[in-house]
């Protein structure tokens, strides 16, 4: 190691040129006269060999590295940029795949031992470890395939997202996102209060009592969930996706895709899966991925470059995910959410999209929203009485 201080970033230092305003780290600062490479950490600048570079590079990675120079580079640029550092994120990337894969295979493994232990092949299906194991081995196949003609191309599209991601992290949730939590929370308290499933029989989607007219628990079992496992992933998945609209879009778009896409997956579990009882929000959540996905082939200019290829992945990740555990997923809620989502978004981005200075169209979605978590607000109450009754 040849050189290694701290930068203090003043007005005269000048910011790296990034097309996303998620790529803007702050100030980039000068390039060391004395050293032919190196790279930027936590504010200090650490010049190195041309080895050392991209050992560390592997190490530590882009979320570490914000920057790092090269003798043909004039300023430091983001380590994407940098030829010599290809091969690395294509390390990166194997390596993700690799932790992926043997992830995946001690899941499955573990549900295999446990259908040996008790003769009973439903314990893979039916057991979420087995599931998710599946998932992460069919994610870590895929990733070493892709990761076999790596090119610059994909090391910038991989390094743009990573960036995306931690800028979608770092920001709060809006009022909408956060009322749409707290009428899942109020009614699963209210749930375990009732039970598991005497509330489920009263206000879950029970599919003959929607035949015998009470369509109601098209919306009310959205709001509920079989346990608190099923509520906290749902949970998980509505923040990064509501966060993702949010930062890109208009946050009152959150409970509209929500209540149209989750009673369109309701109507689909009843006519596809009409023997069985389900809840959960899983439909009302795919409506997001799904508007997500159109949002992002209508406006590529404002996503990370092959946003949507990752999120057609995602969607094809969510569909293995319902294959293998067929035995406790409600597919047809799934794809019926999932539709909604692409069918809305298309029919609401695309004149949205063209008039992005219409004032009277952001009024009007505004409204909507309002209108949306008014709604909800009632279906948690109507679903709570229901339960209490």
């Amino acid at each position: 190691m040849q050189n290694s201080s701290s930068i203090v970033a003043d007005e005269t230092t000048p910011k790296p040129v990034a097309k996303h305003h998620w790529d803007v780290q702050g100030w980039v600062p000068d390039k060391p006269a004395d050293c032919d490479y190196g790279y930027v950490v936590a504010g200090n600048v650490i010049g190195c060999s041309r080895d050392e570079l991209k050992t560390t590079f592997v190490r530590r990675g882009p979320a570490e590295l914000k920057f790092v120079w090269t003798p043909e580079t004039p300023t430091p640029v983001f380590p994407e940029k940098v030829p010599l550092l290809v091969a690395g994120f294509q390390k990166l990337t194997i390596k993700a795949a690799n932790k992926n894969i043997y992830v995946g295979l001690g899941l499955v493994a573990f549900g295999f031992v446990l259908v040996w232990w008790f003769a009973d092949w439903s314990l893979f299906y039916r057991n979420i470890l087995s599931i998710f194991g599946a998932l992460a081995l069919v994610e870590g196949i895929w990733l070493r395939v892709r990761s076999r003609h790596y090119s610059l191309e994909d090391a910038e599209a991989d390094a743009s997202s990573l960036r995306f991601d931690a800028w979608i992290n770092n920001k709060q949730i809006s009022a909408y996102t956060f009322l749409l939590i707290a009428f899942m929370v109020a009614v699963g308290a209210f749930q375990l209060i009732a039970g598991a499933t005497e509330s489920i029989d009263r206000a879950g989607l029970v599919k003959q009592a929607v035949w015998d007219g009470q369509v109601w628990r098209l919306l009310t079992a959205c709001l509920m969930h079989v346990s608190f496992t099923h509520f906290w992933m749902n949970s998980l998945f509505l923040v990064h996706f509501a966060k993702i609209v949010e930062q890109t879009m208009r946050r009152a778009y959150i409970p509209l895709i929500f209540l149209v896409s989750g009673a369109c997956g309701s109507v689909f579990s009843v006519l596809l899966y009409p023997h069985t009882t389900s809840v959960g929000a899983s439909g009302g959540l795919m409506g997001l991925l799904g508007f997500v996905t159109v949002a992002s082939y209508l406006g590529r200019e404002i996503y990370p470059a092959r946003y949507l290829r990752n999120s057609i992945e995602a969607i094809v990740m969510i569909g293995v995910l319902g294959l293998v555990g067929f035995a406790f997923i409600d597919n047809a809620a799934h794809l019926g959410g999932l539709c909604g989502g692409l069918l809305f978004g298309w029919l609401l981005l695309r004149p949205y999209n063209q008039e992005s200075n219409n004032q009277k169209a952001e009024r009007k979605v505004a409204i909507l929203g309002i209108v949306a978590t008014v709604i909800l607000g009632l279906v948690a109450l109507l679903a709570i009485s229901k339960m209490l009754s």
